[in-house]
């Protein structure tokens, strides 16, 4: 088994930082924010710049890809390298209707009806994270309307 130095942890984590502060910099989140945002919050990926926005702000849905976990849909906590917190979150166990996980994060899906996402969950911890997809408002209205797939359904 091959062991990371805590020097490697950290440079990838720097790496993450600076790829979503650069996110931060397309969506117009000014170097402030992104600096009160990163020592308050911890989390790059959100749009908000600080606690008292966070609050006020509608809760953002992403796609998250992991390495060996697969899909979830949900809102994000905070990130740290590969480890990503969700909240409110299901697991796109199947999916029909779009071509990727881009496109699902995108526009949704053309068929709903065929769709497998499991319960939500309160938390949970994703670790392998691999993309991070904001969606649309489209994506989330369609994906939010696909119901619960539970066992014997």
């Amino acid at each position: 088994m091959v062991k990371k130095s805590v020097k490697s942890e950290k440079t990838n984590a720097k790496k993450m930082a600076e790829v979503f502060v650069a996110e931060a910099r397309k969506v117009g989140v000014s170097n402030q924010k992104q600096t009160e945002h990163l020592k308050d919050r911890g989390c790059p990926v959100c749009e908000t710049g600080d606690k008292r926005d966070a609050k006020r702000a509608k809760p953002r849905k992403f796609i998250v890809r992991c390495d060996r976990a697969g899909v979830f849909y949900g809102e994000i906590q905070r990130v740290f390298g590969s480890v990503v917190d969700m909240r409110n979150v299901r697991k796109v166990w199947y999916w029909d209707g779009a071509c990727a996980v881009e496109d699902l994060a995108v526009n949704g899906t053309a068929r709903p009806k065929a769709c497998k996402l499991t319960v939500s969950v309160d938390s949970m911890r994703l670790l392998g994270a691999v993309q991070i997809i904001p969606c649309t408002e489209a994506a989330v209205k369609c994906l939010d309307a696909i119901p619960e797939w539970r066992a014997g359904k």
